[in-house]
């Protein structure tokens, strides 16, 4: 192997949510956005951070396609996604050198 090529680094999905919850957090903090005491937003702001609208997230959600939620109030007037929700299900979608990671959660960067 040469000096330019690098051995792939394994990686697991609970250290890839990680840095994922990070990127979040670190997001919401610059746009002044504050998360409450158990690192919960409200739907519209998680719907501002995996980039669609809260029309889709309310279709995946009720579809059962969405991150994990949490919902409370009459006809579930109050939904709310803790951060490491949305991590892992961000993370849950990656896709490594066109499969998706393997079974043991592991992959390749």
């Amino acid at each position: 192997m040469s000096n330019m090529e690098k051995e792939p680094v394994m990686v697991s999905r609970a250290e890839r949510g990680a840095e994922t919850v990070a990127l979040l957090r670190r997001s919401l903090r610059e746009s002044g956005v504050e998360l409450t005491g158990d690192d919960r937003v409200d739907a519209a702001t998680a719907a501002r951070l995996l980039g669609v609208t809260t029309a889709t997230l309310d279709r995946w959600r009720r579809d059962n396609l969405g991150p994990a939620h949490y919902a409370r109030g009459m006809g579930s007037a109050r939904v709310t996604y803790r951060l490491s929700d949305l991590g892992t299900w961000i993370e849950s979608a990656r896709f490594e050198n066109g499969g998706p990671t393997d079974g043991m959660g592991l992959v390749s960067t």
